[in-house]
């Protein structure tokens, strides 16, 4: 079994977009003490809601933890999702024990853990990952929903937004020993026709066009590799181009393998890199046996922070 994580920043926002410092929010508050609120409210009160056309839900399986010293707070979701019909069998005869209609709730169990600095307009949250249950979107909109319940209106109205985050020091442990498998450059201007696209004319702008290498297995492939980790570690801003050895490309994104995990990396907006991360490694055999302990949970989740802040 692979445990998988994602690792997300988060912050909170006025209606123009400016980002709060997290412990001082509008009336003086400390966003430590509404995220305690929050997880309080949805122990208490199981989150009923329709996302994408599916019924979800969002509790808490037991009482989320709070250190206010080091201001962080963990726990476990409790998560639910209608979805395919599903049989549960029995391991030994293979006979059907229960079936999962479609229309019931098919729950996991997702570890969390929340960095909440005092001084910063973003902290952090690390999300455990099971199958196709992922909370992100689930979790702002109830915790949006939470804020509007708590005042959080008009002048005053703030929300929430996790973005990922992805680990740089992933995608430097690929660049020196995974495997490149595509690179796509890409330009937002196309020709009006197939013979200015052979000619190399691109004078209009009504789309975007892209050349696209995919790589072989035993293809070349280093030639490449320090070309993409140069361009990748710049910051690009607004319409700023992507220079290749005098060519010019609005997006650059490539994609490497490393141990049965594929990622795509984007050279100018960052934020489409997803931060999904197999854990499996950082487990010992006990925690390999169901659940991630929480506090073992909470160990993996401060290193992982440190190696993305």
């Amino acid at each position: 079994m692979n445990y998988k994580v994602s690792t997300f920043k988060f912050s909170l926002s006025n209606n123009r977009g400016e980002k709060h410092y997290l412990a001082n929010l509008p009336g003086n508050i400390d966003f430590q003490d509404l995220f305690d609120e929050f997880c309080v409210d949805i122990f208490s009160n199981t989150k009923k809601f329709n996302e994408n056309g599916k019924d979800k839900s969002l509790t808490l399986r037991e009482p989320h933890k709070v250190d206010k010293e080091k201001r962080q707070i963990f726990g476990k979701f409790d998560a639910g999702t209608t979805g395919d019909p599903v049989n549960i069998n029995d391991p030994e005869t293979n006979e059907t024990n229960y079936s999962v209609g479609p229309d019931e709730l098919q729950a996991r169990i997702l570890n969390f853990y929340a960095q909440i600095p005092k001084n910063k307009q973003e902290g952090f949250i690390v999300l455990q990952r099971k199958s196709t249950h992922s909370i992100q979107k689930s979790l702002e909109d109830c915790f949006n929903e939470f804020l509007v319940r708590k005042g959080f209106e008009g002048e005053n109205r703030i929300r929430i937004k996790l973005s990922h985050a992805p680990n740089s020091k992933l995608m430097q442990r690929m660049m020196e020993f995974g495997e490149l498998k595509e690179i796509n450059l890409e330009k937002n201007i196309i020709p009006n026709s197939f013979s200015e696209l052979f000619e190399g004319v691109s004078d209009s702008n009504k789309g975007t066009i892209t050349t696209k290498l995919v790589f072989q297995k035993f293809a070349v492939k280093d030639n490449f590799k320090q070309v993409l980790f140069n361009i990748h570690s710049k910051s690009y801003t607004g319409d700023e181009q992507v220079e290749i050895e005098g060519n010019f490309y609005d997006e650059v994104s490539f994609t490497f393998q490393l141990d049965k995990i594929t990622k795509t990396f984007f050279v100018k907006d960052k934020t489409k890199i997803r931060s999904e991360i197999d854990i499996t490694s950082m487990l010992d055999d006990e925690s390999m046996k169901g659940e991630i302990p929480i506090d073992k949970f909470v160990e993996i989740s401060i290193k992982l922070i440190l190696e993305i802040s």
